[in-house]
């Protein structure tokens, strides 16, 4: 496949190149000016020619941010042909062509870094193809150019007479490494040239911060030559930018040692765990005037020592800020109409507003100088102190609501005229000007009032649960007794009278005493089954013998036989779970009643019952039918078991085992339909817990 390069003619092709580089590797605008693409061509050039190829390509190969390699054109043969493919080299090979479908000959090569040699292009299942009109390609040779383990570029050749063979094309090894070597250096150069734009340009934005800060700021090297001064410091120190050479900062400031170096080299290593100046330093300057100073070590070094960052203010300036907003909180928390207090690490009262005098009965007068304990009592004291420590807790103010328990941060206590008082209170910290913390703000405000309200309104609660509790138990105690009666007494003696007719039934009676005995035993029949049906309402003993999914099952299949509805029933195994007998009968007694008043009220059709547990023990009861809906307005009044006593017992029922009970509709149309859910965590509920009002 074609004769094999001369050793001579590799040799010069090597000379050619290294020349060409040469002459521009030193050149700084090489990438800049675009003198990389005529260099390529040149260098392609001989490539094309060394192989006896007809045209050719290479580039440099990157990777896009998913990690996909693509390919850039440094260097490409001119083999347009229409004006569309004209016009698109022209415009694309100075900055270069961009490749990025894999699904090629040449993305064989990015993917794999392999030499990819094909003869037979037409039928290589590795070829994506040519555009129309592309001149046709009998032979391709893609080369990778590695450099330092790593795909830097490649080269593509292509139409040698006779085709490609690896041999002929691993003899030019040589002219390979030299090629990777040179796109390598041309990556790196751009990448540095990059690297030195971005930096030029961040440092000319932080030499135009620095210079037009507010705050003074001075650079100063170890023996506190001033290295770097702003516009601001030199106002200060009325200095030129010119004295900079001279000055150092013993000519500037002066220290309460006397020695300037130490006290700058300790401020300097006194840092919070930001890196950021954490203690002020007093100064004098040479004018006399009082300084105040934050002082901060840089990373930088210079000639191996550290360098200070010091930013200055006047103490007038800063005193006279720091007492406005002094005044302006005193004026804030002495014109407050919540009370507010302040105390300092020891809980020893320093501020004690009106309102504060107020609420407690205790003048600021006596408060001030006295503990937060001895003004207030050691539970107060307590409380406070546990609230300070857990600042998480004041996130959001206390609301007060019948669902909310209140928080550590309701504090009670008696004051002097013996009324309980209740504030709930949020504590700040507060700093000296040195940044250690001196006390607290305590600013509260008072919630006697909710909170006895509140407490008033729990007792309400549970004892209105309890009544709840206690009649739904006598209503369960009366209906088993009679269920009980019912079963002893008239069902006894009709079964003894149907026993009595099936004996009478043994003798040869008159005709017509036949007649009447059959009828007669038959009316017994269907009373005694009526009596039973009623005792199994009054007592559901098949919550006994079946549990919770067989009674419920059985209550649905026997009342749907009573009627004509259709049932649709998904009751999960896993509620027989639930170990609460009250609960069990709550459940069931709120289906027996729901499937009662469809039947009676709702002109349904179909019945929908799902009973499920989930793994966090969450019940869940969805009852469902296509009746004709509940009341929603008093145009709607005529449906009766919305508000009536039915639906007031299924409520009372779901307080009774601590249920979320929901109604509403199930469907749209004429029908509106009806839908009842009863939700509950059936893990935080004990038959203990319902008999705890009765003591």
């Amino acid at each position: 496949m074609g004769k094999e390069p001369h050793r001579g003619d590799v040799q010069q092709a090597v000379e050619l190149v290294d020349q060409i580089w040469s002459d521009v590797e030193f050149d700084a605008q090489f990438i800049s000016a675009g003198y990389s693409n005529s260099v390529f061509h040149r260098i392609l050039d001989i490539v094309v020619d060394l192989t006896e190829s007809e045209f050719g390509f290479i580039g440099y190969v990157s990777a896009d941010p998913n990690g996909s390699p693509f390919l850039t054109t440094l260097g490409i043969t001119d083999i347009s042909w229409d004006e569309s493919s004209t016009r698109l080299y022209l415009e694309n090979s100075p900055s270069g062509m961009e490749f990025r479908n894999l699904d090629t000959l040449f993305g064989a090569v990015m993917q794999t870094a392999r030499m990819v040699v094909s003869n037979n292009p037409d039928s290589d299942p590795r070829s994506g193809g040519l555009p129309h009109g592309h001149p046709k390609l009998s032979s391709f040779a893609g080369i990778p150019l590695i450099s330092n383990k790593k795909l830097v570029g490649m080269i593509g050749i292509a139409n040698r007479p006779d085709g490609f063979s690896y041999p002929v094309l691993q003899g030019l090894g040589e002219v390979w490494n030299r090629l990777a070597y040179i796109i390598h250096a041309v990556k790196e150069s751009a990448l540095r040239r990059k690297a030195i734009s971005t930096h030029i340009t961040d440092e000319s934005m932080l030499e135009a911060i620095f210079d037009n800060a507010s705050d003074s700021i001075l650079i100063v090297d170890s023996s506190l030559n001033v290295v770097k001064i702003n516009r601001s410091a030199r106002r200060l120190f009325d200095l030129e930018e010119d004295d900079l050479s001279s000055t150092n900062l013993v000519h500037l400031v002066v220290s309460r040692s006397g020695n300037l170096k130490h006290e700058i080299e300790k401020a300097g290593s006194n840092l919070d765990g930001s890196g950021l100046p954490f203690v002020d330093e007093r100064f004098t300057g040479v004018d006399g005037r009082e300084l105040i100073a934050s002082v901060a070590k840089t990373n930088s070094v210079q000639e191996g020592e550290p360098i200070y960052t010091i930013f200055l203010a006047e103490m007038s300036a800063f005193e006279a800020i720091a007492k406005s907003k002094i005044d302006e909180l005193h004026f804030i928390t002495e014109s407050s109409p919540n009370p507010i207090f302040l105390i300092d690490n020891e809980s020893i009262v320093v501020g004690w507003n009106p309102a504060m005098a107020k609420l407690s009965g205790i003048g600021a007068y006596r408060a001030i100088g006295n503990s937060i304990q001895s003004l207030l009592g050691r539970e107060f004291n307590s409380s406070l102190n546990e609230s300070i420590n857990n600042p998480a807790a004041h996130d959001l103010p206390t609301r007060y609501d019948l669902d909310i328990i209140y928080s550590q941060d309701d504090l009670v206590f008696t004051n002097s005229n013996g009324d309980v008082k209740v504030m709930n209170i949020t504590p700040v910290p507060r700093f000296d000007f040195e940044g250690r913390r001196d006390g607290h703000y305590v600013a509260g405000r008072e919630v006697t009032n909710q909170y006895f309200y509140h407490q008033e309104n729990r007792k309400l609660a549970l004892e209105r649960e309890s009544l709840i509790n206690r009649l739904m138990r006598a209503q369960e105690t009366e209906r088993v007794k009679l269920a009980a009666d019912l079963h002893d007494g008239p069902a006894q003696d009709l079964a003894a009278a149907l026993m009595f007719l099936e004996k009478c039934s043994q003798f040869e009676l008159p005709g017509g005493l036949v007649d009447i005995s059959t009828k007669t035993r038959d009316s017994i029949d269907r009373t005694l089954s009526e009596i039973r049906h009623i005792i199994n309402g009054l007592s559901p003993e098949s919550l006994n013998t079946l549990g919770l999914v067989g009674a419920l099952k059985s209550l649905a299949y026997r009342v749907v036989q009573e009627s004509d509805l259709v049932l649709t029933l998904d009751i999960s195994e896993d509620i027989d779970q639930i170990s609460s007998v009250n609960r069990q009968v709550a459940i069931y007694r709120i289906v027996q009643e729901a499937m009662r008043n469809t039947i009676k009220h709702a002109n349904a059709s179909e019945i929908k019952i799902k009973a499920s547990l989930s793994d966090t023990m969450m019940f869940r009861l969805v009852y469902e039918d296509d009746g004709i809906g509940i009341a929603n307005s008093k145009e709607d009044s005529q449906i009766p078991y919305h508000n009536g006593l039915g639906m007031s017992g299924m409520r009372h029922r779901a307080d009774s085992i601590d249920a979320k009970f929901s109604i509403g509709t199930s469907g749209n149309g004429e029908k509106h339909g009806f839908r009842l859910t009863l939700e509950f965590d059936a893990s935080t509920w004990n038959d203990f817990y319902s008999g705890l009002a009765d003591g």
